[in-house]
């Protein structure tokens, strides 16, 4: 079925006939937004302190007064440094959603990436 171009009037839909205009695949903006040219390419290099985990085994002698077998502290980060040449977190890309093929296939693509969270833990292990 052919579409139908028309216009609203006063809330109403007024049909005017075919369309024949012509619609394009693509989008004549967005591609120039988004072309890949020189100006837009950056280094991607970059070094990350990925993960951090410490961990300090408590000696036998003060434990043993208490019943418990073992005992531990321990300390974790991730995400604890990252060096790099552009502004944005080079390990990101567009999500599936923007990227239209529904693949998230789009690495090197800044596009509303927030940074990776930099976390930090620590506990303590007992064992009976």
């Amino acid at each position: 079925m052919p579409g139908k171009k028309g216009r609203f009037v006063n809330g109403a839909l007024v049909v005017e006939g075919d369309n024949d205009v012509a619609i394009y695949k693509t989008n004549p903006y967005w591609a120039a937004v988004n072309a890949v040219t020189a100006a837009n390419l950056d280094d991607a290099s970059f070094v990350r302190f990925r993960e951090l985990s410490l961990n300090y085994e408590l000696p036998l002698r003060w434990i043993e007064k208490a019943g418990m077998s073992g005992a531990s502290i321990f300390l974790t980060g991730r995400n604890l440094f990252l060096k790099s040449n552009t502004f944005v977190d080079p390990e990101l890309n567009m999500t599936s959603t923007l990227s239209g093929a529904g693949t998230g296939n789009s690495v090197g693509i800044e596009w509303y990436q927030v940074p990776q969270t930099r976390s930090l833990g620590g506990g303590i292990r007992l064992k009976f």
